[in-house]
């Protein structure tokens, strides 16, 4: 299955929107990826829609696992060798996390569902745990934290998820001069120290978990 194409063309062959012909996340994607690609990697994206992007990992990691959790019961017809499907609403965490039981902890975790603000920051501060040492969090399409897009998804929160993970980064970056213990928010004083890095890019972030 392995054909030594890069995430980008696979990406493309599948007609994923997180390709270089719209959104172009991939090619920053391979190179944080790219070391694993031959590892048992086990995966699980929030937002199957048409297929397209766990056909995308299931091809790119020929040894790993994909789960792909969708609202639309439609999605369990891309179940495959490699692919597992479970039919969930991203805002039930407490399917999320029997999903998590299920199938975890994980090595990558993408969330590419409802892009609503509470659903990303509840969505990230349920599965982060679920992820292993060293792994990789993918939070997609945070421009909807923006402009015109707030009113769509603001949702229930008060805070959008971009300015939530620079939250996270204020403490990490501000280390012990702030004091983890100051913040009121029991995500970011449990897991702030424990985030490698957090990457900004085009529509899109990265957090890898040390």
């Amino acid at each position: 299955m392995n054909s030594g194409a890069s995430l980008d063309e696979i990406g493309l062959k599948y007609a994923t929107d997180k390709a270089s012909n719209f959104h172009d996340f991939l090619n920053l994607y391979e190179r944080v990826l790219a070391t694993r690609r031959l590892e048992p990697v086990n995966i699980i994206e929030i937002g199957v829609y048409d297929g397209a992007s766990v056909k995308m990992w299931r091809e790119y990691f020929p040894n790993g696992r994909v789960v792909g959790v969708d609202i639309n019961p439609a999605a369990a017809t891309f179940a495959d060798d490699g692919i597992q499907i479970e039919i969930s609403d991203q805002s039930n965490m407490e399917c999320l996390l029997s999903i998590c039981r299920k199938y975890g902890p994980f090595d990558l975790i993408i969330d590419d569902g409802s892009h609503i603000w509470d659903h990303q920051i509840l969505t990230l501060q349920q599965l982060f745990p679920w992820l292993n040492l060293g792994g990789i969090y993918i939070l997609e399409d945070i421009d909807t934290s923006y402009g015109a897009y707030e009113a769509d998804y603001r949702g229930l929160s008060d805070i959008s998820a971009a300015q939530y993970l620079k939250n996270i980064c204020d403490y990490m970056v501000g280390d012990r001069v702030l004091n983890l213990k100051g913040s009121k928010d029991p995500f970011i004083r449990a897991y702030a120290s424990r985030i490698e890095y957090i990457t900004f890019a085009r529509r899109t972030s990265i957090i890898k978990r040390r």
